[in-house]
């Protein structure tokens, strides 16, 4: 073995031997060299060429060798081998200065060695002590008078210039440092400022190595002296950034530690000192070899040598180190979690550190538990709304719409898809109480932050049906309780508010109905209450003389058109309503298409509703109708409005009913009363034994001047005494009985006559 090959390749001779055949490094040509060269060291063998091959060092650096099987001319007295042949190596790339050997392998004889050595920008020794004390070079190649301006002659003449030339600051470490290393033996490696001949300063860095002699003690020292650069603000800067990188890691509050990439724990920081020693392995260390596999662990504690391999079952080092970029991964030890991290440094040492991340854990586990027990809570709460028979709405700030529940839909005809987004108050409340609902039930509740326990509008379908909402709101806020929206609970009070209108209504249209002494004073307190139930602005009623055949308008409260006349051959809605003898509900569509089929004439304006409902007689004929009209957007008439006014209708009927036989009676009694007034007979009407009526035959029967006269009197101011006594009981006796008899009367002279009473009952 070379004495040059221990410092060349990382280990010293006695380290080397149980390990020859797996240092070389793959990079040999076959494993068949490395074995021959290794028996070429234990065993003779005749002289043989050299060879080149790749080591790989301890730190696993390849450099390029060249390796000869020689007896080394000239150094037989100064090397008391037990072998007669041995290996010579040296390193052609010296440690990073020369470039790897290119040539293919040739043959080279002992001058050619000592060429090679001579090109070297490091200066090569070898030398043994004197029994003074001394140095005796056995070689010292050129490069010494490169890099100190000394000959060889002046180096090896005079041994103390060795230590001589070291700086005066570095000179008693380096002066220690080597008589150490003459009396110890093994490797130095030194580096020092150094004095050249002419008084320049350079910085050297020497590595060195001995072979032992017979006795076992160092004999032979040999080494090799590298200039570097001047590194004196470079090293201070890497000091500061050592010292910055060693409290940075020392600061760390998680247990943090550098390791090589056999596991091999080269520092740590505070935290990490309570965990493992620098020097164990970090999985035995740290983890107490509870995190390798049973035979990893059974073989180390048998042989104190690990297996090849030997890793905690979730480290990911060798990721790390083979990407050159940080892994990390969350790892359960004994019930805590671990933030684990690998962070390479270098081509083999990298920094792992964990952070216990327990209680986060927990906490987000805890965050994650409860959210999807809100997330649950909210899904149960939609699915609450979605089943309800009940509008829910959620707005933003601004009104937008950002939920909708199913019913909602279903009520006003619209998809989610198209809703959100959109504006609520532009889409749903009619223009009319568009801006009082967004100033009052919306901008104000929330610039006041509170809602009206109750409040009711009415919305638009996708149709344009008006619904009327009871609301109960709420805001919706952030998690700094800042509102974002409102959420809206809705209940359709249409029907409720329509029935309870209805009702007033109709109440209201009953007591105008009996009060009422024609068409004249019933239709507007009927157009009023109509009013609180629809868009009723215009309404007309309609009559059919069926005597003149012509169509009359007695009430038309209309603002778009003036009253029409009576007509007798027109083409209007009157008239088809009249013809068909049933309501009639028409929307624009309807209206339209009926102009078409020339069913009715055309009119300006034109309604977007029209409905119309007869008024029937009691065998079922119409003798005329009711109709309401509409003609803004959004005002929809439908069914429920038709049943409202075919109640209506009903109504106006009877008043119509009643005032027709009010004037019926009337007649009868105009026609009565000239008949009486003109008869030839006296007439009188007593009630409770007073006169009620008197005809003027009666009155000049009786002596006054005018009817009026005989008013209130007594019927028996008029009869004698003796006819008093006798016609009173015969009065009680024919009740019920139409009776005739000759009677004595007394006119209002005095004067008595016989006149024939006829008397009858009247109901």
């Amino acid at each position: 073995m070379s004495i040059g090959f221990p410092f060349l390749v990382g280990f010293d001779l006695r380290a080397f031997r149980p390990i020859m055949a797996t240092s070389w490094s793959p990079h040999f040509s076959s494993w068949r060299r490395t074995i021959t060269l290794s028996e070429a060291h234990w065993q003779p063998r005749p002289p043989a060429p050299w060879a080149t091959a790749w080591s790989s060092c301890r730190n696993s650096t390849c450099y390029g060798i060249i390796v000869k099987q020689w007896f080394p001319g000239g150094w037989p007295d100064k090397f008391p081998f037990t072998w007669k042949w041995g290996l010579a190596a040296c390193n052609l790339g010296v440690w990073r200065q020369a470039p790897m050997l290119q040539e293919p392998p040739q043959r080279y004889d002992e001058q050619d060695w000592a060429s090679i050595a001579d090109r070297l920008t490091a200066v090569v020794y070898a030398y043994r002590l004197t029994a003074d004390g001394g140095l005796q070079y056995t070689f010292l190649n050129s490069a010494i008078e490169t890099l100190l301006s000394f000959t060889i002659e002046e180096w090896t003449g005079d041994p103390g210039l060795r230590v001589a030339h070291v700086h005066p600051d570095d000179r008693a470490r380096v002066a220690a440092a080597i008589d150490e290393w003459h009396r110890q033996g093994g490797s130095l490696r030194l580096e020092y400022r150094c004095l050249t001949r002419d008084g320049r300063q350079v910085r050297l860095e020497e590595i060195g190595t001995t072979v032992a002699g017979a006795g076992g003690q160092p004999e032979v020292f040999v080494g090799a002296i590298f200039a570097v650069a001047d590194r004196g603000e470079d090293d201070a800067e890497k000091h500061r950034d050592d010292e910055l990188l060693r409290l940075l890691l020392e600061g760390l509050p998680h247990p943090a530690w550098i390791i090589d990439r056999q596991r091999r724990i080269l520092a740590c920081n505070r935290a990490g000192r309570e965990w493992a020693d620098v020097g164990e392995y970090c999985w035995e260390g740290i983890h107490k070899l509870t995190t390798i596999s049973p035979d990893m662990r059974s073989a180390y504690q048998a042989t104190g040598v690990p297996l090849p391999g030997t890793r905690c079952w979730f480290c990911q080092a060798e990721e790390a180190l083979e990407e050159g970029q940080a892994r990390r991964t969350e790892v359960l030890l004994e019930g805590r979690y671990w933030d684990t991290w690998w962070v390479p440094l270098g081509h083999d040492v990298y920094m792992h550190y964990a952070a216990d991340v327990t209680e986060y854990r927990q906490t987000q586990e805890e965050l994650v538990r409860r959210a999807a027990a809100l997330e649950a809570s909210e899904r149960r709460f939609r699915d609450v709304l979605n089943g309800l028979r009940l509008v829910a709405v959620m707005l933003d700030r601004e009104g937008n719409i950002t939920y909708a529940n199913p019913f909602l839909l279903q009520l006003t005809g619209w998809q989610l898809a198209e809703l959100v987004g959109r504006n609520w108050f532009e889409t749903f409340v009619p223009a009319r109480e568009r801006q009082e609902v967004r100033a009052e039930a919306f901008n104000g509740a929330a610039k006041a932050e509170r809602f009206p326990p109750q409040y009711e509008n009415h919305i638009l379908t996708r149709s344009g049906e008006r619904r009327l909402i009871r609301w109960h709101n709420s805001f919706l806020r952030d998690p700094e309780g800042n509102i974002v929206g409102t959420a809206s609970i809705g209940e359709d009070i249409t029907w409720q508010r329509r029935l309870e209108q209805a009702n007033d209504a109709v109440r209201a249209i009953a007591q105008a109905a009996a009060g009422a002494g024609g068409l004249a004073e019933l239709c507007p307190a009927v157009h009023r209450a109509l009013q609180e139930l629809v868009p009723a602005e215009s309404l007309y009623i309609a009559l059919y003389d069926r005597e003149r055949n012509t169509v009359s308008f007695p009430y038309f409260a209309e603002d778009r058109r003036p009253r029409p006349d009576p007509r007798s051959d027109g083409k209007g809605l009157a008239e088809l309503v009249l013809q068909m003898g049933r309501p009639v509900l028409l929307d624009s569509a309807a209206l339209a298409r009926l102009r078409e089929e020339g069913k009715i004439a055309a009119r300006v304006p034109e309604p977007l509703y029209y409905l119309g409902v007869p008024l029937k007689e009691e065998d079922g004929s119409a003798y005329g109708i009711i109709a309401l009209e509409t003609y803004e957007p959004g005002e929809r008439l439908g069914p429920e409005d038709q049943a409202l006014l075919e109640f209506v209708a009903e109504q106006v009927g009877l008043v119509l009913a009643r005032v027709r036989a009010q004037e019926e009676r009337w007649q009868a009694e105009q026609r009565y009363r000239t008949l009486v007034e003109n008869a030839n007979e006296a007439i009188l009407v007593g009630q409770d034994g007073a006169l009620r009526f008197a005809n003027p035959k009666a009155a000049e029967l009786l002596g006054v001047s005018s009817p009026d006269e005989l008013l209130g009197r007594p019927m028996r101011d008029f009869l004698p005494q003796q006819e008093q006594q006798t016609l009173m009981p015969e009065r009680e006796a024919v009740l019920g009985k139409r009776v005739a008899a000759p009677v004595r009367i007394i006119n209002s002279a005095g004067k008595m006559r016989w006149v024939e009473v006829s008397a009858t009952m009247i109901p």
